[in-house]
């Protein structure tokens, strides 16, 4: 739980007042972000609310609902 602890820290400092990571629009960097911070949850980690709400964001993304119902039709 150490290094989570100490990741999520970095990650809520680098957003601070930041929607993105990497300049001003959605980027792979907030892909890969979301992807660890929903796997944080499932693993039962400490999330600080400021990751689930940036996570959350992303997760409502219209990209993503047209990606899991792609998914889902296979």
């Amino acid at each position: 739980a150490y290094e989570w602890d100490r990741a999520a820290k970095v990650l809520v400092d680098e957003l601070a007042g930041r929607p993105f990571l990497v300049g001003g629009r959605f980027t792979a960097a907030d892909l890969l972000a979301s992807h660890t911070i929903f796997w944080g949850t499932r693993a039962k980690f400490d999330v600080p609310p400021a990751l689930l709400a940036y996570a959350g964001n992303h997760g409502a993304r219209p990209a993503l609902a047209r990606a899991m119902a792609k998914e889902a039709g296979r």
